[in-house]
């Protein structure tokens, strides 16, 4: 696995980002070592109240193994969450609000060229999914809280806080690349 790069509409880099951010630190199960953020001024509309405050722009994160995660969501960006994990030699693409998703990875026989030769014949197929309803994920999240199976810890969520920390001290230091050190833990976001 080498990236995961989402391209998002007006998301939000604090709300949704939260939910990306999560995902890539459980699939990569690696330290977070370098991150940028670089955020839009404008005030953006949120639909949890007004005294809600979130950002729009992008947040670049790099750990330990040198897998790479960006996310692109500009004020501009208007429609849509296209999410492309990046292999060393394929790609999965998935457009989740149409529930669309394409393989594509380059065929076998082509493996020992170098990746300069990035456009090798390669075997793809495309496919449709099923996006679980709202109520079916809250009801099974809960559940499995109920339960003690929780698909997250209290560790991890701290981590993506800490990270969304950092991405904010990133932007207020013109995208400067910061780490999960010497952040302040005593600054209110607009977003909690």
């Amino acid at each position: 696995f080498i990236s995961m790069n989402v391209s998002a509409g007006n998301i939000g880099l604090a709300m949704n980002a939260t939910h990306y951010i999560h995902f890539f630190l459980s699939i990569t199960k690696s330290q977070i070592k370098k991150i940028n953020g670089f955020f839009e001024d404008k005030k953006l509309f949120n639909p949890r109240g007004k005294i809600f405050l979130d950002k729009s722009g992008q947040i670049m994160l790099e750990n330990s193994k040198k897998q790479y995660f960006n996310l692109n969501a500009y004020n501009q960006n208007g429609h849509g969450i296209n999410t492309i994990y990046n292999f060393q030699y394929g790609n999965i693409f998935l457009n989740e609000i149409d529930n669309f998703g394409y393989l594509s990875k380059r065929k076998n026989k082509y493996l020992k060229f170098p990746s300069y030769k990035y456009g090798m014949p390669s075997s793809s197929f495309s496919f449709k999914y099923k996006r679980p309803s709202l109520k079916n994920m809250t009801t099974e999240t809960l559940k499995n809280l109920i339960n003690g199976k929780s698909s997250s810890s209290l560790k991890t969520a701290v981590k993506v806080v800490k990270i969304l920390n950092a991405s904010f001290k990133s932007n207020e230091l013109k995208g400067l690349t910061c780490n999960l050190s010497n952040l302040n833990k005593k600054k209110k976001f607009p977003w909690a």
